[in-house]
């Protein structure tokens, strides 16, 4: 039996339990769908809006309430200056 043979064969078993685990807990398997949709979709929303944000400040805009967002859901406020 060579290896290839042998890492082929485990991964197809691998995707047969998947696939069975996936028939019998398909309300787990939708919600753990959604939440990762969710983070993706959050993660492209903060992108853009730090890129519209830092073109915004090359143009020379005055951008006085300007909130960017963590990936904990936290708001960092980009005007005030901490030290």
């Amino acid at each position: 039996m060579s290896t290839t043979f042998a890492i082929t064969t485990l991964i197809e078993l691998a995707v047969a339990i998947l696939l069975v685990y996936g028939f019998m807990h398909e309300d787990k398997v939708i919600a753990f769908e959604q939440a990762i949709k969710r983070i993706v979709i959050g993660n492209i929303r903060r992108a853009i809006r730090i890129r519209n944000h830092k073109k915004a400040v090359e143009r020379g805009a005055h951008l006085h309430h300007l909130h960017l967002y963590s990936s904990s859901g936290r708001v960092q406020n980009t005007n005030s200056t901490v030290a």
